[in-house]
């Protein structure tokens, strides 16, 4: 499995250990992942925030359009991105009202946004899911895939 996101299909695949696979189909622009905890959204994180000078693995080469938060951040942080994946951790305690204005209406970039509730995003249900393990695969099963729900 090659480690990477097409951002026009909106596939993000990878390969951290040979215990741990993800294969996620990201809807986009949002798409919102709840979930207790131990499901793998952190997990995901953590391995994309990686230490790059680790050498067992360097998220900012393998996936050069990824960026992970899951801490404070500002929109100028996200202004002049394109084409890029954000995923964002702990969604429901770090994104302002501000943040959140700003997502929905940024067409430049995909979302994966991970929190605990709901957030104000917008969103159809057909864009909410959960991480679910399949194997040795982390896959995002969505919650509702209703024609017409945009």
């Amino acid at each position: 499995m090659d480690n990477r996101y097409d951002f026009g299909s909106g596939r993000f695949t990878g390969t951290f250990s040979s215990q741990i696979r993800f294969d996620l189909d990201i809807r986009k622009p949002i798409t919102q992942v709840l979930g207790d905890s131990a499901t793998g959204k952190t997990l995901l994180v953590n391995y994309i925030k990686a230490d790059k000078d680790s050498g067992r693995f360097n998220a900012l080469e393998d996936y050069p359009n990824v960026i992970a938060y899951d801490n404070i951040f500002l929109k100028e942080d996200l202004k002049d991105l394109r084409d890029t994946l954000i995923i964002i951790d702990r969604g429901d305690l770090i994104l302002t009202d501000e943040l959140v204005d700003f997502i929905c209406r940024d067409k430049k970039n995909s979302y994966l946004i991970f929190a605990r509730t709901t957030l104000p995003l917008g969103l159809s249900p057909n864009y909410y899911g959960e991480f679910i393990t399949e194997g040795d695969r982390i896959i995002l099963k969505y919650m509702f895939s209703e024609v017409g729900w945009f």
